[in-house]
C-alpha cells in the first residue's frame, strides 16, 4: 500500500507569482557551492504536527482497514502505521508566496546575517533538473477536515502559522533511496541561473558581510548587489 498521493502541480498559483526563501548564510554558501535544494524530512522540522492525520481522517483510515481485513495477517496496516509511513518519507522545500519579503519572516527565518532567495512559482517549476516526482502546491491552513481527498497531509498546517503563506515542493522517497538521504533530508540539483531572480539581504547584516556575499553571489550567479530602501539586493 501507499501513501495517496495529488495530481503534480494541482493547486499551483500563477508562474508569475513571487516567491521567497528565507536561510542563514551557511545554507546560501550550500546553495552556491552545491546548485541543490535541500529538501528535509517532514518529522525534522519545527512543527510537530507536520503531515499528521486529522482524527477524522484517522478514524475513517482504521475502519477501511479493518472492513477491507488488512488490519491482519503478517503484514497489518493501521491509521498509525499510514501515518508514519508518510511522515517518514516525504521531503519537503518550503517557500514563502508573498509580492514582497515578510518582516516577520526574516526575524524568523534570517535574522542578523541571512539572506532571503527571490523566484517566481514558475521558475522554481522549471528549475528543477532530477528524475523524481517533484509535486508543488501551496499549504492550506485548517484545523479539520474528514478525508484525504479534501486534503493531503503534507499540504496542511494548522492556523496558526498562516502567516507563513507557505508553498512548498514534495518528493516522496522510497527505501530505495535511503543513501541519499543525510542530515535528514536531501539534495535536489537544480539550475540557478533559472531558479534565482534575486538575493536580498537581511536588513539587519553586518557591511562587511555584505561585501563578502555580494563577491560570493556575483562570481557565482553573475548579479550585482544593489541597495533597496528595506533591505540590499543581489
Amino acid at each position: 500500500m501507499t501513501i495517496p498521493d495529488p495530481l503534480p502541480n494541482s493547486d499551483l498559483p500563477a508562474e508569475t507569482e513571487t516567491i521567497w526563501q528565507f536561510m542563514p548564510l551557511p545554507a546560501l554558501l550550500s546553495l552556491l557551492q552545491k546548485k541543490q535544494l535541500f529538501f528535509r524530512r517532514l518529522t525534522e522540522l519545527d512543527d510537530p504536527l507536520e503531515g499528521k492525520f486529522f482524527t477524522p481522517i484517522f478514524d475513517s483510515l482504521n475502519r477501511s482497514f479493518q472492513e477491507s481485513g488488512l488490519n491482519r495477517g503478517a503484514d497489518p496496516w493501521t491509521a498509525e502505521r499510514f501515518e508514519a509511513s508518510g511522515r517518514e518519507h516525504w521531503y519537503v522545500n518550503c517557500w514563502h508566496l508573498n509580492p514582497v519579503p515578510s518582516a516577520r519572516m526574516w526575524k524568523q527565518y534570517a535574522s542578523d546575517n541571512g539572506v532571503a532567495i527571490r523566484s517566481t512559482v514558475g521558475s522554481l517549476l522549471h528549475a528543477f533538473r532530477v528524475k523524481h516526482r517533484i509535486t508543488m502546491n501551496r499549504v492550506h491552513y485548517q484545523s479539520e477536515a474528514t478525508s484525504l481527498n479534501a486534503v493531503f497531509p503534507p499540504f496542511h498546517k494548522q492556523p496558526d502559522f498562516d502567516h507563513e503563506k507557505e508553498y512548498r515542493a514534495l518528493v516522496m522517497l522510497t527505501n530505495s533511496d535511503a543513501s541519499a538521504v543525510k542530515h535528514d533530508g536531501f539534495y535536489v540539483a537544480v539550475d540557478l541561473d533559472a531558479l534565482v531572480e534575486g538575493v536580498h539581504l537581511s536588513p539587519d547584516m553586518q557591511p562587511w558581510v555584505a561585501e563578502v556575499i555580494s563577491f560570493e553571489v556575483r562570481e557565482r550567479l553573475g548579479k550585482v548587489c544593489v541597495p533597496s530602501r528595506h533591505s540590499q539586493e543581489c
